[in-house]
């Protein structure tokens, strides 16, 4: 139980027997188990290895950065015995031949801590930080109490003459007057409105006929006759007619056209040629 007790204080240094500017170590801690050492500083890694070494025992490196080592208590389970010691740190370069960048030594001593010293000057004012975002709307406060009147103010300069007002409403009749004297007769009167017509006079004799009047709209058509019987042509009744220029001529009355005899039609502007065949029907 003391030894976790121990572990959980920084360890502080007794003597500083080197450093340069690069290295600077400013806390040993070592945890409950005594197993694990952390260092805590500016300038603990370069571009190579960081190495460790207790009592001039090298450590084994669990994990480094600029500002914080993690390594581990000699021995196997690892474990840090009570008693003074000294811690060393060294940095090097990433090369083929590692240069040597920076180092320091932290003396101390693992056992029972000592009286608490006394409390430090106060340190100076830091900076003020960056203003925050703006907060949320708060809520509406309630409605304060009525204030008292104000005090009346100057009258103002008069306004102008505003335009006329609109005609007030029309009085009541006032009571009726005597009756005055009778006038004297007036001009004639206009005509007066034609009156109603008078009742339905008794029916007049008949009237002569008037005259016929224009014909009347043409009736629908009738209804759809029988159908015809279809005409024959009788191959043996038939003349060929020829057809002269300019001559308009047709089959006669008792027959029908029903072909070009020879040749054929020739057609011109309004011009008819050739020989056509006319049949009668039987």
């Amino acid at each position: 139980m003391k030894k976790l007790i121990l572990a959980l204080i920084i360890l502080s240094s007794s003597s500083k027997v080197y450093s340069d500017l690069s290295t600077g170590i400013s806390s040993v801690v070592i945890d409950p188990s005594f197993s694990q050492i952390t260092i805590t500083g500016n300038g603990l890694s370069s571009t190579g290895n960081t190495i460790v070494t207790l009592g001039g025992v090298k450590l084994t490196t669990v994990s480094q950065t600029s500002t914080k080592l993690i390594v581990n208590c000699p021995g196997n389970p690892s474990f840090c015995t009570s008693g003074d010691s000294s811690l060393k740190v060294n940095t090097y370069t990433n090369d083929k031949l590692p240069i040597p960048v920076g180092q320091q030594t932290w003396d101390f001593t693992i056992g029972a801590s000592g009286p608490t010293g006394s409390r430090g000057p106060t340190g100076p004012k830091g900076d003020t930080g960056a203003t925050g975002p703006v907060g949320p709307k708060g809520d509406t406060g309630a409605t304060g109490p009525k204030g008292d009147n104000g005090l009346d103010g100057s009258p103002g300069v008069a306004g102008s003459t505003g335009p006329k007002g609109n005609t007030g409403p029309t009085g009541s009749a006032g009571s009726k007057g005597d009756t005055g004297p009778t006038g004297s007769a007036g001009p004639k009167g206009d005509t007066g409105l034609t009156g109603p017509t008078g009742p339905k006079g008794d029916t007049g004799p008949t009237g002569s006929a008037g005259p016929k009047g224009d014909t009347g709209l043409t009736g629908s058509a009738g209804p759809k006759g029988d159908t015809g019987s279809t005409p024959q042509i009788s191959a043996t009744e038939c003349v060929d007619l020829n057809i002269q220029t300019k001559a308009w001529t047709f089959c006669p009355s008792n027959k029908v056209m029903v072909g070009i005899a020879e040749g054929g039609l020739a057609t011109g502007s309004k011009e008819w040629f050739g020989t056509i065949r006319c049949c009668s029907l039987k």
